[in-house]
């Protein structure tokens, strides 16, 4: 287990987006690939956002034992707190609908590891990180 440090909303600069979307994916998941597009677009049109794609076999160490049933997961978190974390339907309206609701959903409950990650992820988005994205397949 790692000793992440607690989130601390006032540590962050002013801009950081108080809105984190992250797709849990696999290199494999045929449904992630045609995701991706839906995902981009999202990304486009959510700037105040802060969007993450995540693989979940190349970055198997920042999951931890966030436990991953179905693709794709998604992970919202609104200023620190979880919002939403499960299996959603890959549409873009699918999408935007959970974005628009996160601002205004209470936090649910989750498991420790979920929490710890999104912890992680928040700060890594406050601090400015450049996340890896999916790869596109190669023509």
């Amino acid at each position: 287990m790692h000793d992440e440090p607690a989130f601390d909303p006032a540590a962050g600069p002013a801009s950081t987006p108080g809105l984190l979307a992250v797709c849990l994916c696999a290199g494999w998941c045929r449904l992630c690939d045609s995701y991706e597009a839906t995902w981009e677009a999202a990304e486009a049109e959510w700037p105040g956002v802060a969007f993450r794609w995540i693989d979940i076999e190349d970055e198997a160490d920042l999951l931890g034992d966030v436990d991953v049933e179905d693709f794709p997961t998604l992970l919202i978190v609104r200023d620190g707190e979880v919002r939403f974390f499960g299996t959603a339907l890959p549409h873009a309206d699918t999408l935007r609908r959970l974005l628009r609701s996160a601002q205004d959903a209470p936090p649910v409950p989750v498991e420790a590891e979920v929490t710890r990650l999104a912890c992680q992820l928040v700060q890594e988005a406050q601090l400015g990180f450049s996340a890896p994205h999916h790869p596109s397949p190669a023509a």
